[in-house]
């Protein structure tokens, strides 16, 4: 072998040998999207457990007990649709999901946003508070037929969320402008301009008459 072919040779091996260095092997590269993976899963359930315990507490403590039956069915209403819409976000648009975790006053960066954010969730809440009471004092009197029809429009509701997160990816929970973000404008969002609002809305004036509550019609 000539001194020019072994020069090749060895200047073959060496750059091998710097790929692989620089390029983890296969399996390692899959493990560690694996543990990734498992970490944006873990954070999304356990995000959801801690809403579900500040919504039982919210529901619960006021109404005095656990017999609250309106209040439990509520709940696996939203935790089973949630997990459905999670477990495809995981599956299917893992950016997605990332961008709806960072939710809240403490994600949004501008001070106005998170006062906005903060009133928000106080008003969800309040929702839960005045529903709970509402019912243990029996304020309004809603048909248990009227609490489970409303049940299932919150059901719709959540099916029409679905759809909204899987025709735009670019759903965040802040508000932001991502990198090649797009407008969409088909689908959902060829009928409504916001159709994200209007399922939070429909699923705000739904909730408490699915907990026996007229409360929030009376709000308004």
């Amino acid at each position: 072998m000539s001194g020019f072919a072994r020069a090749r040779v060895y200047a073959h091996r060496h750059l091998c040998a710097d790929i692989q260095v620089r390029c983890p092997p296969e399996p390692l590269m899959k493990k560690i999207k694996t543990d990734n993976v498992c970490a944006l899963a873990l954070k999304s359930f356990a995000g959801l457990l801690f809403l579900l315990c500040v919504m039982g507490t919210a529901l619960f403590v006021p109404f005095g007990g656990f017999g609250y039956n309106l209040a439990w069915l509520y709940l696996s209403v939203f935790a089973v649709s949630v997990v459905v819409i999670t477990v495809y976000l995981i599956l299917r648009d893992k950016h997605l999901l990332k961008s709806r975790l960072a939710a809240g006053p403490v994600a949004e960066t501008r001070t106005a946003q998170k006062i906005i954010q903060s009133v928000a969730g106080l008003l969800f809440l309040g929702i839960f508070v005045l529903s709970a009471f509402d019912y243990k004092n029996n304020w309004s009197s809603v048909p248990l037929t009227l609490s489970y029809t409303a049940d299932v429009f919150c059901i719709l509701t959540f099916v029409l969320l679905f759809y909204v997160f899987k025709q735009n990816t670019f759903l965040s929970a802040t508000i932001e402008v991502q990198e090649k973000q797009q407008v969409v404008s088909t689908g959902l969002y060829g009928i409504v301009r916001h159709p994200m609002y209007t399922g939070a809305l429909t699923l705000l004036i739904f909730t408490p008459i699915a907990l026996g509550s007229y409360s929030d019609l009376h709000s308004r």
